[in-house]
Order: C-alpha cells, then sequence, then structure tokens
C-alpha cells in the first residue's frame, strides 16, 4: 500500500486507487500518516478537523472516521504490509513503513541530495521533485498540521546546482 500527501490525499494497493472516504475522514489520515508512529490524541484530532469549532458529536463523529479508515486498511490489504491504525491512551497511532509514505520519501530524498552534492544532488533533488502531484495535502476538510506537514517545493531546487525550476 502506497500513501499520498504531496498532492490530495489518497493511496493506492497495487496499482488500484483506494476510495479514502469523505474529505474529514481523509484529513483524519492524513494527521496520523504526517505524525506515522507516534499516538495523536483524540482532542489534536478534533481541533485537526473542526479548528474552533468542533460541533457536539465530534468525538463520536471522529471515532466513525477511524472505523472507517480501519475498514479501508483492511479491505485494501494494508496488515500484510506492515500498516495498522491501533488505539494509544488517549488517541491513535498509525504504524506504517515509512517507505509507503510519498512525504517521507520526498524527505529521505531531500536529506540524501543535500548531502550527496553535485550531479548527485541534482539526481536526487529531481526525484524529489517528481513525487509532487499538486499542492500537499489537499483533498480534505481541515487543519493537516504545522509547517513541516506541508514541504515547499521550492526548499528542495534552493540553491542546488542542476535543479531547475520545473513548469506546472
Amino acid at each position: 500500500m502506497d500513501f499520498q500527501l504531496l498532492g490530495p490525499v489518497g493511496a493506492t494497493a497495487g496499482r488500484r486507487r483506494v476510495d479514502l472516504g469523505p474529505p474529514r475522514q481523509r484529513c483524519v489520515l492524513a494527521v496520523l500518516l504526517v505524525e506515522a508512529g507516534s499516538a495523536v490524541p483524540t482532542e489534536q484530532l478534533i481541533d485537526r478537523l473542526w479548528e474552533q469549532h468542533p460541533p457536539r458529536e465530534a468525538r463520536s463523529t471522529l471515532y466513525s472516521y477511524v472505523t472507517r479508515i480501519r475498514a479501508v486498511l483492511q479491505s485494501s490489504g494494508a496488515a500484510a504490509e506492515g500498516v495498522a491504525l491501533v488505539r494509544r491512551a488517549g488517541g491513535y497511532l498509525l504504524d506504517v513503513p515509512p517507505e509507503q509514505v510519498d512525504l517521507n520519501r520526498f524527505r529521505r530524498l531531500v536529506k540524501d541530495g543535500r548531502a550527496a552534492g553535485g550531479e548527485r544532488a541534482g539526481s536526487l533533488l529531481r526525484r524529489a521533485l517528481a513525487l509532487w502531484k499538486a499542492d500537499a495535502l489537499t483533498g480534505g476538510a481541515g487543519h493537516v498540521g504545522g509547517a513541516d506537514a506541508r514541504p515547499a517545493r521550492g526548499r528542495a531546487r534552493h540553491g542546488v546546482p542542476g535543479v531547475r525550476r520545473q513548469p506546472r
């Protein structure tokens, strides 16, 4: 299973696009993917979904989204690929191998590119930029995360020989 955050929030299982549900449900998954491997408190998820104005039934709606996300993961065979959404004290944790999330692959390629220098740097950073499909974390409702959750395309290009701005 492969998860996309560098464009519309999405997932694929094999070559099949996975329906992740309505926008707020995709937002929950996006938050958990950005924070993969760390427990995200329920209150933080509610804040990210509804910001300052959560409905009275926010907690039960969130539980419903989590249940549906688990069903999507199960039907897509995610468990066989090491993906699990688990309850932790006061929140949820998405356990997913880092290479299955495009944001993690992007960060690794940028880090390796900066360390490599020269032509190899340009090659690695071009591969990182190729992961971007559109503005990151789109297609969901709510607020996914802090500044680090939306890495800027330009930061990967800045100051690296051989990497030029590509037209959109």
